[in-house]
């Protein structure tokens, strides 16, 4: 009866983690966001003078942007397949992530050519915007697919996973319930930290 128990409560706390209930509304919003990029960047790709390395970050910019695109895709036609997205939704927090620091990193670019009036205000408003809710959002999905690098952990190694499945099941389940707020407290000490930097250096 403990055996059975156990398993019990171990499905039990993992029947309610669902990462596309989780994920599903942010990942559109990633998508959304990315095409915006890729709009505001396509008339830039047109600009002459331009050297190497501020061609190396509009390059990243545009992969990672596009990937964002390709990887709620699949992520979503997991779903359809009855798979738990778990993979689709790691490499999309990687994309984002970088997506997120090249777009900072084009940050004083777009403001030259706003000073310049070749491009709009919106060039100095939106990107670090969007850019700050990527690594929010693959922060806190990191924190969220957790659960599946401790389920593949696990079931590489049998005998523990079966001989601690209350425990996995239990950890599993807090991780589910308190990604969001992990993900959020990491996020703003990084950003804390960002700005006493930058308070120090100014």
């Amino acid at each position: 009866m403990k055996i059975i128990d156990m398993i019990q409560n171990s499905q039990k706390g993992t029947q309610f983690l669902n990462l596309h209930q989780q994920f599903g509304k942010f990942s559109w919003c990633v998508a959304v966001l990315s095409v915006v990029i890729l709009i505001m960047l396509s008339p830039i790709v047109s600009i002459k003078n331009i050297n190497i390395t501020l061609w190396m970050k509009i390059g990243g910019t545009i992969i990672t942007a596009l990937g964002n695109c390709i990887l709620v895709c699949w992520f979503f036609m997991d779903r359809r397949k009855k798979r738990t997205g778990s993979l689709p939704l790691l490499c999309l927090t990687i994309s984002c992530m970088l997506n997120g620091i090249f777009l900072l990193l084009l940050n004083s670019f777009f403001e030259i050519l706003v000073q310049k009036g070749i491009a709009l205000q919106a060039y100095v408003t939106m990107p670090p915007l969007i850019a700050l809710f990527f690594i929010l959002f693959a922060v806190i999905s990191f924190f969220g697919n957790l659960t599946w690098i401790i389920v593949k952990a696990t079931e590489k190694n049998r005998c523990f996973h079966y001989n601690n499945l209350f425990f996995v099941g239990q950890l599993k389940s807090r991780l589910g319930n308190c990604s969001k707020t992990m993900g959020i407290i990491v996020f703003y000490n990084i950003t804390i930290e960002s700005r006493c930097r930058y308070e120090k250096e100014s």
